[in-house]
């Protein structure tokens, strides 16, 4: 029975099944947009990104970065965007706030070594759910009211690293919508540049494995002779 439970710890520490993880937002994460409005002018900028992604990550073999990665379906997150101005547009100065977007994965993807991996995240829903561009205290446009989603194009590539400290994803995804005000239809550009962080999904080395085998077998040991 404890040969089998043995076999069984053996066995889960050397498996390649997915760990659901949770990558947070780092430092330089943004949200970017960009508004033309033809003679009315242009004008864009960004604010920080803060929230997090949980995702099923796990690699081919588990203690080799280098043996493909595989992610399940499902991946999915929500952020929000610090406040932020645009000026240049001749209607004034523009205040962006309370903007969040949400990040989804149904599909999941499987990707060949070797490390960094590029994940092609097409498929994949980008969901801006909330936000106000206010002008002179009036809304202009009220993202809350009317959500943009878009689904992102194969070839929307990422980049995953999956390191020994730590596992880094990062997503660019940009987007292009026409929005009308005042009568003057207006362009808005979207950009996203999310780089997240989380555990490791690289077990450790094989020896360290034998070593913690090594270690079950002697505390089973020791149980008999305590036993006898």
């Amino acid at each position: 029975m404890k040969k089998s439970m043995l076999f069984a710890v053996a066995a889960l520490l050397v498996s390649g099944s997915a760990q659901a993880l949770t990558l947070t937002a780092q430092p330089g994460s943004t949200f970017g947009l960009g508004i033309s409005a033809g003679v009315l002018g242009s004008g864009s900028n960004s604010g920080a990104v803060a929230g997090s992604l949980t995702a099923g990550i796990s690699l081919n073999n588990p203690v080799d970065q280098n043996s493909g990665v595989n992610i399940a379906p499902g991946a999915a997150g929500s952020f929000t965007v610090a406040d932020f101005q645009i000026t240049g547009l001749s209607l004034g100065l523009l205040e962006i706030k309370g903007f969040g977007l949400s990040v989804s994965n149904p599909a999941g993807a499987a990707v060949a070594g070797p490390n960094p991996y590029t994940v092609d995240l097409g498929g994949s829903t980008i969901s801006v759910t909330s936000g106000l561009v206010i002008l002179g205290g009036s809304t202009l446009f009220d993202f809350s009211s009317a959500p943009i989603n878009v689904v992102a194009p194969a070839g929307t590539n990422t980049t995953l690293d999956a390191g020994l400290a730590a596992t880094n994803w990062t997503i660019p995804f940009t987007t292009l919508s026409t929005l009308s005000t005042f009568g003057i239809p207006v362009n808005i550009t979207i950009s996203t540049n999310l780089l997240l962080s989380g555990d490791s999904i690289v077990v450790p080395e094989p020896g360290t494995v034998l070593l913690i085998g090594a270690g079950l077998a002697g505390l089973a040991l020791a149980g008999r002779r305590k036993a006898a």
